[in-house]
């Protein structure tokens, strides 16, 4: 088939780390790179029917966790549930760990290797295809 272009978004309230990210993203062939700092924004993104094949959500952000944004994205719309993977700065509640096991979601230490994002997008579009 032709060339799809993977649309991938980037949720964290470091805007610093996002900008980063999202350039090695484009650099390595994403250009399509949607970034969001409020947790509770992209949630409501996720609402009003955006779709991208791959969600890199922060776990601690201040005003709405990476777990319960997934949450509400999960009841709302479950086929998005499998495309989300989450960052963690290192420090990882117990709870958090529970959640991750729970949902059998990845979850990436930062400083992540982008092969790794590769992999993951790779995997999720043959889930879908």
């Amino acid at each position: 088939g032709g060339f799809v272009e993977e649309r991938i978004l980037i949720i964290d309230d470091d805007a610093d780390y996002i900008a980063i990210l999202r350039h090695k993203l484009r650099e390595i062939g994403y250009p399509d790179v949607g970034t969001e700092e409020l947790s509770k924004r992209a949630a409501e993104r996720f609402r009003k029917g955006a779709d991208y094949d791959l969600a890199l959500i922060d776990m601690t952000m201040p005003e709405m966790s990476g777990m319960e944004v997934f949450a509400k994205v999960a009841a709302q719309r479950p086929d998005l549930a499998s495309r989300f993977v989450f960052m963690t700065g290192g420090a990882i509640t117990p709870e958090a760990r529970e959640f991750v096991k729970d949902t059998s979601l990845v979850c990436l230490d930062k400083p992540f290797e982008l092969h790794q994002i590769r992999e993951l997008v790779r995997e999720r579009a043959e889930e879908v295809a």
